[in-house]
């Protein structure tokens, strides 16, 4: 039976009340589910009251949170543990005391997945695989190796250098990483680097491993050796005196006969012969050196001892060959030759060995003699026929190098291999050596800037071209080098450097901390170049430039264009005569008289590049214009230089603004015009602006020689916008104008060595066109 209160109507009862409790317990009276939501009837008319338990919902809040986190962990690890390279286990996902391990663990898989990816060839998905991993594992030895040798296998010799490097911060490397961490520093002749890297390894390397420590003495003398710091080996030999080592030994040999006291030498081994390497290695270091003192009897000791060691090595005889040329003993010479090809005419290897070696000699008719032998003997290789070619290319011999090539390239269409694109790039080479038109220069060029070379092989195209007295490709050229590779110096590039070149371990000391001190420098300029000593002073004159004194400029700049004019470098010598003639102080009297010098003599085209830049500029400029009018070429002067007249600084901002919008439409040859038209107006207020639109247009129209002229002055100026140089390179950061955007940050980082963007910029584009060790001369893969 229903009580009263059930029988109440519907419209006396009230509204439910919700009221949260910590447990069932405090509300005994109602009706409870799962120990979470309770309800009971009181009151009349009655009410319903409902009940939540805020201890059930903690509990039910927490058992649904860990079965939803245990359901989502072992999803993912079953999602995971499809791939047969994971390491990630359902222990490490569930238990946080391993989650420390997960981003090691993943990366590990992501390693192991990469590597399998490359050796199976595909080297896109191993390669992102790789990336991904060593950025979750980054102290993972095996697999930065793997992908640091992915990048150079690919071409990227920088970015793998660079990967293998940042190893050294995680421990000892292995010994098969740090060998080809050093080698790969030495192929891109970086011997700075090597010593900061031998350094970096020695520091993590255990004290009992004296094996390592010894090869790190080794590379390090090598690079002292091969950056001229002799006196430094000699203190290094001083502080092993107590316990020599060979390589130091050897190295402080071979720096005698650099030094002019070979003798010297001779005389140690003589003394104690276990201190110069093995046999064979002392022998070949004994001929070296009775070479430079020319004696004879020793070179013929050395032979006959080292063929002791290794009758059947083709080594000792192609040495014996060369070393009796340079002591000029040249019947013997001729009959040691025939007898190598009696011996090796087989031997592929063999002959190409002899082919390398008498290509290094000044006097290419031996490399004829012994491609003559090879050719009587059926001994010639498509490999030895390159050699030839290039030899002769590089002494100048280009009708013959013409003849050989075109017999080489058909040889090598007929057997259908692959060169690499050596034939390609010698063909433009021929091309621009006999012709030396607009178009064959820039198909050139193009070819170096968009094919990853060698270091050899801009030293094959630099002594060419200055064989053919292209010296002004040359230049252009040895700018690409520098830009492919930094550690290069121009000395390195120098085919036929001069006897009296300053040493490169020179350079660095000369520091000018005052104006004074730079001003006595010029005066030993002017000593050098009254003396014709042309290249030292050049290389002086950097050393000034490096100060960065602002009241110099001026007067550097006279003597670059005293330097490039003499050396008959026609692209520097427009550069520095077109940022002198911009300058308010610029001296026309000075030009005319420089003009007249060179008129008679072998610098002729010099003295037309003096008087074309200054008629350009100063179109009143008489003398100039009858210069040129007695030229062969009657040049004319363009009706729109003259256009553009500049009284006062408002004219020239007005003209800066005309000047933006050409170069924004693209017609930077049109803005040059203007630029030199509001340079004649000598405002000083308006130079840097000036300097900064001259770099804008030189970059974009790939003028190299002009834009590093360019940068040179304007980040010597007191007034330097980084922020618009770093907008340029960046621009400039794609196939056409690379070697613009790497000029920048070279010029920058020489300049402000603390600009990131630029050391940044540049470790992004520095290593796209480099081709790994081992390959041709001429080899490359277009990017």
């Amino acid at each position: 039976m229903r009580s009263h209160a059930d029988r109440q109507p519907t419209a006396q009862l009230k509204l439910p009340r919700l009221r949260f409790v910590w447990k069932p317990l405090s509300a005994a009276d109602a009706r409870w589910r799962l120990g979470l939501l309770g309800h009971c009837f009181k009151e009349t008319p009655r009410r319903l009251f409902v009940y939540v338990s805020l201890r059930g919902l903690l509990l039910w809040g927490t058992g649904a949170t860990l079965a939803a986190y245990l359901l989502g962990t072992a999803a993912l690890a079953w999602l995971w543990g499809r791939n047969p390279y994971n390491h990630v286990t359902y222990a490490d996902l569930a238990l946080p005391t391993r989650w420390s391990e997960l981003r090691a663990k993943r990366g590990q898989g992501l390693i192991d997945e990469g590597i399998h990816e490359a050796r199976a060839g595909r080297y896109g998905s191993g390669l992102m695989l790789l990336r991904r991993g060593v950025s979750q594992k980054p102290a993972d030895a095996r697999g930065r190796q793997a992908l640091a040798e992915l990048f150079i296998g690919l071409g990227y010799l920088h970015r793998g250098l660079q990967l293998m490097e940042e190893g050294l911060d995680y421990g000892p490397p292995p010994r098969a990483a740090r060998e080809k961490l050093l080698r790969l520093t030495g192929y891109l002749e970086d011997y700075e680097r090597v010593l900061a890297l031998t350094d970096r390894i020695e520091q993590v390397t255990p004290p009992e491993d004296k094996a390592t420590r010894r090869w790190l003495l080794a590379e390090r003398v090598t690079a002292l050796e091969r950056l001229h710091r002799y006196d430094e080996i000699e203190r290094l030999r001083d502080a092993q005196a107590a316990a020599p080592t060979i390589a130091v030994e050897s190295a402080w040999a071979r720096t005698q006969a650099v030094r002019g006291r070979p003798a010297d030498a001779l005389r140690a081994i003589a003394r104690d012969p276990g201190r110069f390497g093995l046999p064979a290695e002392r022998c070949q270091l004994q001929l070296t050196l009775a070479i430079a003192a020319r004696d004879r009897a020793a070179a013929d000791a050395a032979i006959r001892d080292w063929l002791k060691v290794e009758s059947t090595n083709p080594l000792p005889r192609a040495e014996e060959i060369t070393a009796l040329i340079q002591l000029g003993d040249a019947v013997a010479a001729r009959d040691r030759l025939q007898r190598y090809f009696l011996h090796f005419s087989t031997e592929k290897p063999a002959v190409i060995l002899l082919m390398k070696k008498l290509s290094g000699l000044p006097d290419v008719s031996w490399l004829q003699a012994a491609h003559q032998e090879a050719a009587d003997a059926g001994a010639l290789s498509i490999e030895a026929r390159i050699l030839y070619v290039q030899g002769l290319l590089m002494a100048g011999k280009v009708s013959a190098a013409l003849t050989e090539f075109n017999l080489t390239t058909a040889l090598i269409d007929q057997a259908k291999i692959k060169d690499g694109g050596w034939s390609e790039g010698t063909r433009r080479l021929l091309n621009v050596i006999l012709s030396d038109s607009p178009s064959d220069r820039s198909l050139f060029l193009a070819f170096f800037r968009n094919t990853r070379l060698t270091p050899e092989a801009y030293r094959f195209a630099l002594r060419s071209l200055r064989s053919a007295s292209a010296r002004e490709l040359a230049g252009e050229l040895s700018i690409v080098a520098r830009n492919r590779f930094p550690a290069l110096q121009d000395a390195a590039l120098d085919p036929e450097p001069a006897t009296d070149v300053m040493k490169p371990e020179e350079t660095p000391a000369m520091l000018f901390h005052t104006e004074a001190e730079a001003r006595m420098e010029l005066r030993r300029i002017d000593a050098e170049i009254q003396a014709g000593n042309h290249q030292p002073a050049f290389v002086r004159l950097k050393a000034v430039e490096r100060a960065g004194h602002p009241a110099l400029q001026p007067e550097i700049l006279l003597r670059r264009i005293q330097v490039h004019g003499a050396l008959r470098e026609q692209a520097e010598l427009a550069g520095a005569l077109q940022l002198y003639l911009s300058r308010p102080e610029a001296n026309q009297a000075w030009l005319r008289q420089l003009a007249d010098n060179w008129s008679g003599g072998p610098q002729r085209e010099s003295a037309l590049t003096v008087a074309r830049e200054t008629a350009a500029k100063f179109p009143e400029a008489r003398w100039a214009r009858d210069k040129l009018g007695a030229s062969a070429g009657s040049f004319t002067l363009p009706t729109e230089k003259t256009a553009v007249v500049v009284r006062n600084e408002a004219e020239a901002r007005a003209e800066l603004r005309r000047i933006d919008a050409e170069l924004a439409a693209g017609k930077h040859h049109e803005a040059l015009e203007r630029i030199k038209a509001v340079e004649r107006a000598k405002i000083a207020a308006v130079q840097p602006e000036l300097l900064l639109r001259r770099i804008q247009a030189h970059g974009a129209l790939s003028e190299q020689v002009e834009l590093a002229a360019a940068l040179g002055y304007y980040l010597s100026g007191k007034t330097v916008d980084l922020s618009a140089l770093r907008t340029l390179a960046l621009q400039w950061d794609n196939d056409k104008q690379r070697d613009s955007a790497l000029s920048v940050t070279r010029e920058v980082l020489g300049k402000f060595p603390q600009a990131r963007w630029a050391q940044e910029l540049r470790k992004k584009i520095e290593g796209d066109l480099l081709v790994a060790p081992g390959e041709n001369l001429l080899e490359g893969k277009k990017p």
